[in-house]
């Protein structure tokens, strides 16, 4: 569920820290220096296969994570929770909840 907002009942029994996760990237060319942005839809990290400079035949990048770089981050946490309707019924249903939460202005 994308852009919907969900309700439900249940206790938090863990949570995990807040990590970065990127959604866009800058890769400088090992070789000639060129800088290409590379867009993460569904979060899949992937670095460029090929340097798009002319003349440069390069396979290898190293990844800007800094200031002055098109790079791009959200927050993100795990949290488990255990669903209260459940826990009076014979099964308990553990469910693993994944919020993408990214801070606001």
């Amino acid at each position: 569920m994308l852009d919907k907002l969900v309700c439900m009942r249940g206790t938090i029994v863990r949570t995990s820290g807040v990590k970065p996760l990127a959604t866009k990237m800058s890769f400088t060319c090992n070789t000639c220096l060129g800088v290409q942005t590379l867009e993460f839809p569904d979060a899949r990290f992937v670095q460029p296969t090929k340097c798009h400079e002319t003349g440069c035949r390069s396979k290898q990048f190293s990844p800007q994570r800094g200031v002055g770089y098109e790079t791009e981050t959200v927050d993100w946490q795990t949290i488990r929770y255990v669903d209260t309707h459940m826990l009076f019924k014979s099964s308990l249903l553990i469910a693993l909840l994944t919020c993408t939460r990214t801070l606001g202005n």
